[in-house]
This record gives C-alpha cells, structure tokens and sequence, in this order.
C-alpha cells in the first residue's frame, strides 16, 4: 500500500500506526484466504513501552521500543484490554 511505501522512504522513521501487510497485487498471486489474512489478520508495528510491558511468550530476548515486528491485530487488541 502507500502507506507501507511512504514509511519504508528516506530514513528510518518510527511508525506511529501499524500498518497492514496487504498489497493491492496480492490477488494477482495469493489465494483468496491469503489474501484475506494478509489484509485483516497481519499487522507491521514499532513496539511502543505499552508492548513492551505485555508479557510476550516464547521469545529469546525482550522486547525493545521500537523493534519492527509482526502480529495479530485481534489478539493484540486483546492483550491490551488485558494488561491494563
């Protein structure tokens, strides 16, 4: 999408929104269910101090502000209903 190619320019910047994984091309090459958890189900974000307190499970090493990672937005959602 333009937002994933506008935060992806220049230098590296803090994404203040996740962002989803989907593109406009991908029913050109994935299946519709691909398609559907690539829009609905798939997040890129910047970690925030609110992530890094939710206790993350089976990870090598802590979580740091502003680590890129990839995550459910549903659940996530729901971890934060939780924590606080």
């Amino acid at each position: 999408t333009n937002d994933a190619a506008a935060a992806a320019a220049g230098d590296y910047r803090f994404l203040q929104e996740p962002i989803q994984l989907a593109m406009e091309s991908d029913s050109d090459w994935l299946t519709p269910l691909h398609c559907f958890v690539r829009k609905y189900c798939v997040q890129v974000f910047c970690a925030t101090e609110k992530d890094v307190a939710i206790p993350s499970k089976g990870k090598r090493k802590p979580i740091q502000v502003g680590q890129v990672g990839i995550r459910c937005p549903h659940c996530h959602l729901h971890e934060t209903t939780i924590s606080t």
